[in-house]
């Protein structure tokens, strides 16, 4: 397993996009929170309805996790899907 710093290294090419009073999102970025711990501090959480095109590309398809521009997952936490980024961004 990795050390934090390294996972906060690797967490940084990670962006929620989400949606307030959103139950979806709410566990997908605590499951995140839970996997990655205080590095998930660290990604930015986009909220879809204060961008014109995040809602566009989106929509109600939130909350998604992009990972260098590409969608991880979305609707849930998807850990080994997060993991595969991970290590696609560790070589």
């Amino acid at each position: 397993m990795s050390t934090p710093g390294a996972l906060a290294d690797r967490s940084s090419g990670f962006v929620l996009v989400s949606r307030a009073d959103c139950h979806l999102c709410e566990s997908m970025h605590a499951a995140l929170t839970a996997f990655l711990g205080a590095a998930a501090a660290q990604i930015p959480v986009l909220d879809v309805d204060a961008d014109a095109d995040l809602r566009r590309r989106y929509g109600y398809k939130v909350p998604v996790l992009l990972h260098a521009g590409e969608i991880v997952c979305f609707g849930q936490f998807d850990q080994s899907e997060v993991e595969r980024a991970l290590q696609a961004s560790a070589r």
